[in-house]
């Protein structure tokens, strides 16, 4: 699963983020992303689950909503942009779309 990851997430790439909170990984379960900001970006357990802390599948549209109906959410800080920062780009949505669309048809059986 890391390499699946790792096939459609370049290092560096910028990854939609809404978080407050961060986890320990599960006992026998493998890291497989982290940040300066978050130690658990991504996991895989037992060869067959991934867990994500990070948004794939956001739209710009997502986005707005969150930003309108959770501007609590967004006080300043190290790891925070602002809503202009956040949606300035609408190319990015595109990008870590089509790398969640990816990933999710390595999972698909071949037929």
């Amino acid at each position: 699963m890391g390499a699946a990851l790792a096939a459609v997430v370049a290092p560096g790439c910028e990854i939609f983020h809404w978080h407050g909170h961060t986890f320990e990984l599960p006992a026998g379960a493998e890291r497989l992303a982290r940040s300066e900001a978050c130690a658990q970006q991504a996991f895989s357990f037992g060869g067959c689950v991934l867990g994500l802390q990070f948004h794939l599948e956001m739209t710009a549209a997502g986005a707005r909503a969150l930003v309108e109906s959770c501007p609590g959410d967004l006080a300043p800080g190290r790891w925070v942009q602002t809503p202009d920062e956040m949606l300035r780009e609408s190319a990015c949505f595109a990008r870590i779309n089509a790398a969640m669309d990816a990933l999710l048809l390595r999972f698909l059986p071949s037929v």
